[in-house]
């Protein structure tokens, strides 16, 4: 996986938790995905056009923003309680 499809993947998990609103302490995880993304960039000194990159994660599909979350939260440790709800709301979705 390059430089940028992981930082395409960690973006776009961040919008996957963003729209779990059933999620009460989603404000605390969103901020640690923020930094380490931000951690991520300044570690590999990226030089990428964030905002053009962002633009068209926007527009995935929750699906994939969901799917990504998952592998994120693995990542950093996250709660697994948002790790069922996820899981929870990708088999509504039928995925």
């Amino acid at each position: 996986m390059t430089l940028e499809e992981t930082y395409r993947m960690l973006y776009s998990a961040y919008l996957g938790i963003s729209e779990m609103d059933e999620y009460s302490s989603k404000e605390y995880i969103l901020k640690e995905v923020s930094d380490y993304i931000k951690d991520y960039v300044n570690q590999y000194n990226l030089n990428l056009d964030f905002d053009e990159i962002n633009e068209e994660l926007d527009k995935h599909d929750l699906i994939r923003k969901l799917q990504d979350a998952i592998i994120v939260l693995n990542m950093i440790d996250g709660p697994l309680e948002l790790t069922l709800l996820i899981r929870r709301k990708l088999k509504e979705l039928g995925a």
